[in-house]
């Protein structure tokens, strides 16, 4: 009965933070691991990247109202992906690497008695590739998705959830150029995304939290391109 009293009670908390602080700003260092083996034409594009970089983001989350939110993440690493042609290398890119994503969603909170959910629609963007733009891998897609966020209150200092998301692209590129020669294909993915938010607060007004959030990105369901990686964020809501 204790322990239902204090779930009931760090429940409601939430719930009125939210009602008081339904503005929350976001930002902190990501660690992620990039695998692609993929082609373009003939060409077969692989290898597997360590990236780190930075994600900043915002969300308007008001219990029984309208959402919003937005996450901006930039990523980088010292190298980039080889190419091969039937088998033989072709190219070894020692350029630096980025992967980056831009993310819109639009949704509505539902927030019964133990939980916050938030299903939502949304537009965003993934890009790789090489910061030379004349040279290397490239890859990029805009997208429209679909998923839902959540998160239950444990008790008045820690929250966990579930964030999945799933996407079509519906503008696509891909391309590979070398120094005399450009190779260029079009691929239109289905993909998904799947995260677990840990949230501890900082403070009994629960204006600053912490966040550390795994996360798991299937960036083509038809190849082996996905990304394994860790959010790490400091989020003032007010």
């Amino acid at each position: 009965m204790l322990f239902l009293g204090l779930l009931s009670f760090s429940t409601l908390y939430a719930k009125e933070t939210y009602k008081t602080h339904p503005h929350h700003l976001y930002f902190g260092p990501e660690c992620l691991e990039l695998k692609l083996n993929t082609h373009v034409k003939d060409l077969q594009i692989e290898g597997k990247k360590s990236l780190t970089g930075f994600r900043l983001g915002y969300e308007y989350i008001n219990p029984w109202a309208f959402y919003a939110g937005v996450d901006l993440l930039s990523t980088i690493c010292s190298h980039g992906f080889h190419a091969k042609e039937n088998n033989e290398p072709i190219h070894s890119n020692d350029q630096a690497t980025g992967f980056g994503n831009l993310d819109l969603r639009f949704g509505y909170t539902i927030a019964p008695n133990k939980s916050t959910y938030i299903p939502f629609l949304g537009l965003g963007s993934y890009s790789i590739g090489s910061v030379d733009r004349n040279r290397g891998f490239h890859e990029g897609w805009l997208y429209l998705s679909s998923g839902l966020r959540s998160l239950f209150a444990v008790n008045d200092v820690f929250s966990m959830g579930v964030n999945l998301k799933a996407y079509k692209a519906i503008v696509a590129y891909t391309e590979f150029q070398n120094h005399d020669f450009t190779v260029k294909g079009y691929c239109y993915p289905w993909g998904g995304e799947i995260g677990i938010p840990f949230v501890w607060s900082f403070n009994p007004a629960k204006t600053w939290t912490f966040q550390l959030e795994p996360y798991w990105i299937k960036l083509n369901f038809s190849q082996n391109q996905e990304v394994v990686g860790s959010k790490f964020l400091i989020t003032a809501h007010f």
